[in-house]
């Protein structure tokens, strides 16, 4: 009987053992499953990229936004991933009566709430280059306020004849227009190519992206015209199928027949009056291309001296 209560005990006992080995074992388990869960969690976009929303301003006709009276388009957004440098190019439609304007920036990084260093330029002409440096490592928006300040238009035919004078004469207050674009990390065009040019490389660029836009009017003014014209032989057809039918109409049904075809040749008329707006607008675009060409080739051989 003793031999068998010793025995029983280290049985007990073995078991006992293996119990806390095993618990440990869990502990270790669940501390394992647990860390390995919260790095999954905080690598899982590096690991299947990030699909958090995309808030992009884009670039082309979609991006255009008003700042007062002008139109602010996104020709291209870029940057170098080595280097950190960046370059925004805008487009600005500007009515000629709005004079004495001097656009402004201010470039910042949402995550971070950094601002980034950042330079404007007007390239030529419509385009402006924003530059920016430094942008931080790991950033996720940046956020480009742009726009002016100026004084308002002095009034005309303005009442002298009052006790008002002070109001009259004082400055004309001053009125901030200004526009927000904010671009992806995920859509940000990257590149080590992205580096700071000469103004001659800048016009070059620019210019080309004009001589590319006016080439697309001219092909469209081209297509239209071949429309046009095939539509005025459809029409000369119709009016060839009326006049015959005249010949077998009562003086009733041929006045009718008449209005038809007065109403054929006005349609005529107007697709032939379009057909000579084309040409003219073909000549023109023609005059800007050749002028493009000469802007470009000046300011190619402006590069080729500075080399």
């Amino acid at each position: 009987m003793k031999v068998g209560s010793v025995l029983l005990k280290k049985i007990v006992e073995s078991f006992s053992s293996i119990g806390k080995r095993g618990e440990a074992m869990l502990y270790y388990v669940m501390l394992f499953l647990s860390i390995s869960g919260l790095v999954f969690i905080l690598s899982s976009r590096q690991i299947f990229g990030d699909d958090s929303p995309i808030v992009d301003a884009g670039t082309g006709k979609k991006s255009t936004q008003s700042v007062g009276s002008s139109e602010v388009t996104v020709i291209e957004k870029q940057m170098n991933p080595k280097t950190r440098y960046g370059e925004v190019l805008l487009r600005v439609e500007q009515p000629v009566t709005q004079v004495g304007i001097k656009y402004e920036t201010v470039v910042g990084e949402n995550a971070t709430k950094q601002l980034v260093a950042s330079k404007m330029t007007n390239v030529h002409d419509q385009y402006y280059l924003i530059q920016l440096e430094n942008i931080p490592t790991k950033w996720k928006q940046l956020v480009v306020d742009f726009g002016y300040t100026s004084k308002e238009k002095p009034q005309i035919n303005m009442n002298y004849l009052t006790d008002n004078v002070e109001d009259i004469l004082k400055d004309r207050k001053e009125k901030t227009k200004q526009v927000t674009f904010i671009f992806d990390y995920r859509k940000m065009t990257e590149s080590t190519d992205v580096q700071p040019k000469t103004k001659d490389q800048y016009i070059i660029k620019v210019t080309s992206l004009e001589l590319n836009n006016v080439e697309k009017l001219m092909k469209k003014a081209a297509e239209n015209r071949i429309s046009f014209e095939k539509e005025i032989r459809l029409l000369n057809e119709k009016m060839d199928e009326l006049e015959q039918q005249k010949v077998y109409e009562t003086k009733e049904q041929i006045k009718k027949l008449d209005q038809e075809i007065n109403r054929v040749q006005a349609e005529i008329d107007s697709y032939k009056q379009a057909i000579s707006d084309i040409d003219k607008q073909t000549d023109s675009l023609e005059e800007k291309k050749q002028k493009l060409i000469e802007r470009n080739r000046k300011s190619t051989y402006g590069v080729e001296e500075s080399k």
